[in-house]
């Protein structure tokens, strides 16, 4: 636009300059006044024009360029749509001038739906410290058990098995102190005072067995009975050893050997159809005990009954386990011999 004013200006100062426009034509080159003549301002005017805006239009050609990434990257309003722009003056621009991209934060929430989950992997199984050689210790340690108070029977099994121990290894004084102790808190303990009065029966000390053995205390069980009955028959006879073993004795399959000493006890004092009985019910329970056919055999002869008596004798006689004595004596009775 700037030249086209400038071109107008000088067209205007020409005109109003003394002579007119044929001032400056020299002479001899002016042609009378024509309509063509009269045009060609006009002419000149429309090509100044024409030229004015060509320049325009490659002006904004150019400067457009560089702002087409300007009107790319101004925020929009988010009610307003998305404006069409025209693609090749973008392409252009990024072509010449590198665009910096902006830093797009992934929506995990929309990666998640459109990645593909991947497959878990399997867990390879553990070693074993066994197979792989490591050691034991490397392994985690299992959680504690809770600790469960002992039963009162549970305590005193394991104070006999220490007081066996310290007997067999001839510590008879910690021995009795332990159990000494023990018995404050438990006043029963029948397994340990066991263990005690028989160390003293096998030693001939039978009073000193019986302080183990209160009366209280072996009323309630049938071991402690049994006991009490050896030591009886050892101070005074036979008769007070059955009366302890007669308190309510225990069932035959649980204590054969309370009802073995019960038998012959009843077979010593003359009582041997009880005697009889006694060892009919042990057999019972077991008739592979070449002794308990022995007793049976000889408290059915002592009532005469000697078929039934010769029958059980070569019962025992086919059976082990028969002791040396016993086993002689019952291959007299079989021989008929008399002893």
């Amino acid at each position: 636009m700037s030249l086209l004013n400038d071109a107008l200006r000088d067209l205007e100062k020409r005109e109003h300059e003394p002579g007119g426009p044929d001032k400056a034509i020299p002479a001899g080159l002016t042609q009378p006044a024509s309509g063509a003549n009269r045009l060609w301002p006009i002419a000149a005017v429309a090509l100044i024009a024409l030229l004015a805006m060509a320049g325009g239009a490659w002006f904004w050609l150019a400067g457009g360029e560089g702002a087409a990434p300007q009107v790319a990257n101004a925020p929009q309003p988010v009610t307003r749509p998305e404006p069409q722009f025209d693609p090749e003056p973008v392409v252009k621009a990024v072509e010449t001038v590198p665009e910096p991209q902006p830093v797009v934060q992934a929506d995990p929430e929309a990666a998640s739906e459109s990645a593909p989950e991947p497959e878990p992997e399997p867990e390879p199984e553990p070693e074993s410290s066994v197979a792989s050689g490591g050691d034991a210790e490397s392994e985690p340690a299992p959680e504690q058990a809770s600790v469960r108070e002992l039963t009162p029977r549970e305590r005193d099994r394991r104070l006999a098995g220490r007081l066996e121990d310290l007997l067999n290894s001839g510590q008879a004084v910690q021995a009795r102190e332990r159990l000494r102790a023990h018995l404050v808190l438990d006043s029963d303990a029948p397994r340990s005072r066991e263990v005690m009065a028989l160390y003293h029966l096998r030693r001939g000390n039978p009073a000193r067995a019986r302080e183990w053995l209160p009366d209280t205390v072996v009323r309630l069980y049938p071991s402690l009975r049994l006991l009490r009955a050896r030591i009886a028959r050892s101070e005074q006879g036979r008769g007070e050893a059955l009366a302890w073993l007669e308190q309510d004795p225990p069932a035959a399959e649980r204590y054969p050997d309370y009802h073995t000493m019960l038998a012959a006890l009843y077979q010593q004092t003359g009582q041997s159809a009880e005697a009889a009985s006694i060892w009919a019910g042990l057999l019972e329970t077991d008739d592979t005990q070449a002794r308990w056919w022995a007793g049976l055999g000889i408290a059915l002869e002592s009532q005469g009954r000697s078929e039934s008596a010769r029958s059980a004798f070569a019962q025992a006689a086919r059976l082990p386990g028969l002791p040396e004595q016993l086993r002689l004596y019952v291959e007299q009775r079989l021989s008929g011999e008399q002893g």
